[in-house]
């Protein structure tokens, strides 16, 4: 997450908060998907750090889990059976966010509801972590769910996107989420580190080479349409 982007925040809100990260991060757990393929199990190991998808280890650090028994949340550092090694990505985390002023946002627990949700708070962790993670959710048949940043992946994951993959992401936001379309697209263009320029309703997003795309907004940060050269 770069402080440009957190720049756009004009209160703190946590639907704001959740909207300026989620455009980069669905884009590489999109592409997380893709590398990962098809597995039918998955497991973790607590002493060793890891996620084991069938019978690949994945190097882990530990974000929190959700049980939809009580519709809580737990952040990975208070839960006593995991070593203090394997959380200490989500308590970098949480004092990235402290300095960014946004400290109100990190739950060590919380109920949950339809407003602050154990996916959201993925996806917010994951957007300022200190370093490239995407995140890997697994759930039980006794309904706990678990959250874990995922490291040593490939850096093609987290490299920036051409425009036309830009618009797919935000399409797909879009369209499942109820978001200021704005400050979504304009928090997205600066994560995937595109110049932005601005004109009223317009904002302008240059990908590179001939590559720019124009939005054109309402007067409530609604997306009405956009145009340009994909690539």
């Amino acid at each position: 997450m770069k402080e440009e982007a957190v720049k756009l925040l004009k209160n703190k809100d946590y639907m704001d908060l959740y909207t300026i990260s989620i455009g980069k991060v669905m884009a590489q757990q999109l592409r997380f998907i893709d590398y990962l393929g098809e597995f039918s199990k998955w497991n973790c190991d607590f002493t060793k750090g890891e996620i084991i998808l069938d019978d690949e280890p994945f190097d882990a650090q530990f974000i929190g889990s959700s049980s939809i028994h009580d519709n809580s949340w737990f952040s990975a550092e208070v839960e006593s059976v995991i070593p203090d090694e394997y959380v200490e990505l989500i308590m970098q985390t949480r004092n990235r966010l402290r300095k960014l002023g946004l400290e109100d946002f990190y739950y060590e627990k919380i109920e949950l509801d339809d407003y602050i949700t154990a996916d959201s708070l993925a996806v917010i962790y994951t957007a300022f972590a200190p370093e490239n993670v995407c995140y890997f959710k697994g759930s039980s048949d006794d309904g706990l769910t678990l959250y874990a940043y995922i490291k040593q992946l490939p850096e093609t994951i987290y490299e920036k996107i051409g425009s036309n993959e830009f618009i797919s992401v935000v399409m797909r936001i879009i369209e499942n989420f109820s978001l200021n379309h704005r400050l979504l697209i304009e928090s997205f263009l600066i994560n995937n580190d595109c110049e932005l320029t601005r004109d009223g309703d317009t904002t302008i997003g240059a990908f590179g080479g001939d590559s720019n795309i124009k939005f054109e907004f309402d007067e409530y940060g609604r997306l009405l349409k956009y145009s340009g050269t994909l690539n």
